[in-house]
């Protein structure tokens, strides 16, 4: 995308379903499929960032290295609290984490997003 916006475009998010499919078609093959969610993210391969724009400061690149690597290592959750939505309301306390069903049914906003989701 950095070449429709070479001043604007600083990173994006890459998925890379590949390594996924092969996966799965392998499971089908050895009769082991089952259905299933995934959540593989950046800790499975599923995600990644694209590089980084050279205009973005030394800093800020390692910042977002390092929780990439956090999230790689599973040493970062994004999901566990305390977490609060955009009304001042505790979603999830310190010390617990959203499951996968919360995640996937999430329907507000964290504090500090502003704006209205669609009805």
């Amino acid at each position: 995308m950095s070449q429709f916006a070479e001043k604007a475009h600083l990173t994006g998010i890459v998925n890379n379903w590949g390594p996924y499919y092969i996966r799965r078609v392998q499971d089908v093959m050895d009769g082991s499929w089952e259905t299933d969610h995934t959540w593989d993210g950046i800790s499975g391969g599923l995600v990644m960032m694209a590089p980084y724009h050279e205009s973005l400061p030394d800093g800020v690149k390692t910042a977002a290295t390092g929780i990439e690597q956090a999230l790689n290592e599973g040493s970062l959750n994004p999901f566990a609290g305390p977490i609060v939505d955009a009304n001042g309301e505790t979603i999830i306390k310190e010390g617990e984490v959203l499951t996968d069903d919360q995640v996937h049914e999430m329907n507000w906003f964290v504090q500090g997003v502003d704006g209205d989701l669609p009805s």
